[in-house]
């Protein structure tokens, strides 16, 4: 006997009738609730509650050459931009928005986790007009390469952290 059957079988033992049918429709019911709570949660960190200073997040990635084996790193990252830090002038007569600073924002080390883990300090960051950008770095995340994840990338890092400060600078609204 397989285990659904079995698990139909208990159910069908507990439950008669039209309580099973409201068990698994309080169930899907919890279910959805469940991912709508958790979804409203990752809405409501982008968007802020009663902010006037909504991110703009966007995906961003560039190529080094990896030391390793001399082959191309893909990086990827995540720029935070204020919104407010962005909008040109609406009117000719109004001064343009001043160039914002900018960070590069760096994970902790575990293999598999990335800049998604840092979002929360990522936006509150943007939201105070400043540009940030949060990159994977080898072994994490979406970066990809030919490093293992398990292996020392210390002598790739600081070479990912410079293009990564370089592309902020290549950007029109980030204070060089």
């Amino acid at each position: 006997m397989l285990v659904k059957d079995k698990i139909d079988v208990f159910l069908t033992k507990i439950l008669k009738g039209s309580r099973k049918k409201y068990l698994i429709l309080g169930l899907s019911v919890l279910t959805f609730l469940l991912v709508f709570m958790f979804n409203l949660r990752s809405v409501l960190l982008i968007y802020g509650t009663g902010t006037d200073n909504p991110i703009g997040i966007e995906s961003i990635s560039f190529t080094i050459e990896d030391s390793y084996n001399g082959e191309e790193q893909k990086v990827v990252g995540h720029l935070y931009k204020s919104r407010n830090a962005m909008l040109p002038a609406l009117n000719p007569t109004d001064p343009a928005p001043a160039e914002a600073p900018a960070i590069v924002a760096l994970h902790g080390f575990f293999v598999g986790i990335g800049k998604e883990n840092i979002m929360k300090w990522t936006l509150e960051i943007a939201r105070r007009d400043i540009v940030v950008l949060a990159i994977d770095l080898p072994g994490n995340g979406h970066t990809v390469g030919t490093v293992p994840s398990f292996s020392s990338h210390a002598e790739l890092e600081p070479y990912i952290i410079k293009e990564a400060v370089d592309y902020l600078k290549s950007l029109p609204y980030v204070n060089k």
